[in-house]
């Protein structure tokens, strides 16, 4: 049977130790991966979103990522197209009535019109803090999908956490810690992108945040 990434979420502790572990790594390997672990698990960003954000993505002025509908890759070999977004591109050509090349002159794209959102980041100021820090040095995320899971992995290796954790279980830490923090389930659903509102749904009700937050009421 399949295994879906809410069962990988990080507890807080856990995050907290794999943040300490990306502290730990060389300069600048550690601000690529606190900001690939903090907008992945507090944000709740896709891996194809980070590794493809810039600068110009950033609006500081409201205090959000704002992720387009599309933004063409230059990461590949001599600012072509990365891998990533080719492989991309071709399994969104071969479900759909989109032309290949013309997929291929776009990428990247994000994953569903869903996913094309604005992502407010100033609830928390560690957050702020590392986005701010990783666009002042960088115009955009210098390295690619392969090179943001191996920066967790590092981060991992360096807190010596006994566990597998990946980019897409950080994301699923994300959404349970805004369930459980009693984020609604309409604007958890436009903050993670998901095209569906069951999959929200389905965060709130295993975060159990509601059911806290009722028993607090009933017995303050």
């Amino acid at each position: 049977m399949a295994r879906h990434a809410h069962e990988d979420a990080l507890s807080e502790a856990e995050f907290e130790k794999l943040i300490g572990g990306a502290k730990l790594l060389t300069p600048p390997w550690n601000l690529e991966a606190l900001f690939v672990i903090l907008v992945t698990g507090r944000l709740g960003l896709r891996i194809g979103e980070v590794a493809h954000a810039r600068r110009e993505w950033v609006s500081e002025e409201k205090g959000m990522l704002e992720i387009p509908s599309s933004d063409r890759c230059r990461k590949g070999r001599d600012g072509g197209i990365c891998g990533y977004c080719r492989r991309q591109a071709t399994r969104t050509a071969s479900t759909s009535d989109r032309d290949l090349d013309e997929l291929l002159a776009s990428y990247w794209e994000p994953k569903t019109s869903a996913a094309e959102r604005a992502v407010p980041f100033e609830f928390a100021a560690r957050v702020t803090h590392i986005v701010q820090a990783f666009f002042d040095y960088y115009a955009g995320v210098p390295f690619s999908v392969n090179t943001a899971r191996r920066r967790v992995g590092q981060a991992v290796e360096a807190s010596e956490l006994s566990r597998r954790i990946y980019p897409h279980c950080l994301r699923a830490t994300a959404a349970s810690h805004l369930a459980y923090d009693g984020l609604p389930v309409s604007a958890l659903q436009a903050m993670l992108g998901w095209a569906k509102i069951e999959t929200a749904e389905k965060y709130i009700r295993l975060s159990g945040g509601r059911t806290k937050k009722a028993l607090s009421q009933m017995y303050k």
